[in-house]
C-alpha cells in the first residue's frame, strides 16, 4: 500500500509545483515487479529510481515515456512525453518534460508495480504497460497533459512548444 503523509484524493492529486514538492515526499516503496509475457518475475523491493544522469544507467529514469531497469531499456507503450534534457526543443516542453519524469518515477516507486510487453521498438527498446496498484502510468500521464497517445509513426516535433 502506497504510503502518503497528504490527503490522496486521486491518483496523482496534485498538478505543476505541487505535484513536484509531493514527488519529492514519496521516497521508494517497497514493489514487486513481474513482467507478463516473459514468465521473468522480479524482486525491487526497496528499489530506488533515481533519474538518470550521464553516467552508466541500470535501473533510472530518463524521461515520461524511457526508464532503464536492471541494465535494460525501457519504453513506456501507447504515449509519448516531452522530451527531457538537450532533446527539448524549447523551454516549455523541458518544464513538462521534468514534470513527466518525475510522475513516471513515482509511479515506478509505487506498490504492486507490474509490466506487461509488447514487443520491441524501432530503438530496441523494450515497450512496456507500466501498472501500479493505483493505476496505469500510461492513464497518468495523458490525463495529467504530460504525454499524448501514440501508435508509432512521425509526430508533432513542436507540439510541446505550443
Amino acid at each position: 500500500m502506497l504510503l502518503c503523509q497528504l490527503k490522496c484524493i486521486s491518483y496523482f492529486p496534485f498538478k505543476g509545483a505541487s505535484y513536484m514538492r509531493f514527488s519529492l515526499l514519496i521516497g521508494a516503496v517497497a514493489a514487486t515487479i513481474s513482467i507478463s509475457g516473459t514468465g521473468h518475475t522480479q524482486d525491487q523491493a526497496g528499489e530506488d529510481w533515481p533519474i538518470c544522469g550521464y553516467g552508466k544507467r541500470i535501473t533510472c529514469v530518463v524521461d515520461g515515456d524511457t526508464f532503464w531497469m536492471q541494465g535494460q531499456k525501457y519504453r513506456v507503450y501507447g504515449v509519448d512525453a516531452p522530451e527531457a534534457g538537450e532533446g527539448a526543443r524549447c523551454e516549455k516542453e523541458r518544464k513538462k518534460a521534468e514534470e513527466a519524469t518525475r510522475l513516471l518515477q513515482y509511479v515506478l516507486q509505487s506498490s504492486g508495480l507490474k509490466f506487461t510487453t509488447h514487443g520491441t521498438d524501432r530503438y530496441g527498446r523494450t515497450l512496456v504497460s507500466v501498472r501500479a496498484n493505483q493505476g496505469d502510468a500510461e492513464v497518468a500521464l495523458i490525463k495529467s497533459n504530460l504525454a499524448v497517445p501514440y501508435e508509432g509513426g512521425r509526430r508533432d516535433p513542436m507540439q510541446w512548444c505550443r
